[in-house]
């Protein structure tokens, strides 16, 4: 979980190693992207911090982790898009 001391620009840049790090990960197990992953999983993820973990509970400090979760697997998503477009034969 991100420091409340990180500035906006350090917590995008923390989530973007993280996706990154994700990314790999799942490209190196041989995962490819898919559109239902990449549309639907970061709603998934943020229903759930938001609302069955009772991020709302929170007010806007929950609201935010919510968001910043779903779209950490949004790009983690769309990176692991790009390499699959990389490994593609030209």
């Amino acid at each position: 979980m991100p420091s409340h001391d990180q500035s906006l620009r350090e917590r995008f840049q923390t989530l973007n190693e993280a996706a990154s790090r994700r990314a790999t990960q799942l490209a190196a197990e041989g995962k490819k992207a898919r559109l239902w992953a990449i549309v639907c999983t970061p709603g998934l993820v943020f229903l759930r911090a938001y609302v069955w973990r009772g991020g709302w509970r929170r007010g806007m400090a929950g609201f935010g982790e919510a968001i910043f979760a779903a779209y950490e697997v949004f790009v983690s998503r769309l990176k692991l898009w790009e390499f699959d477009q990389d490994r593609k034969p030209s």
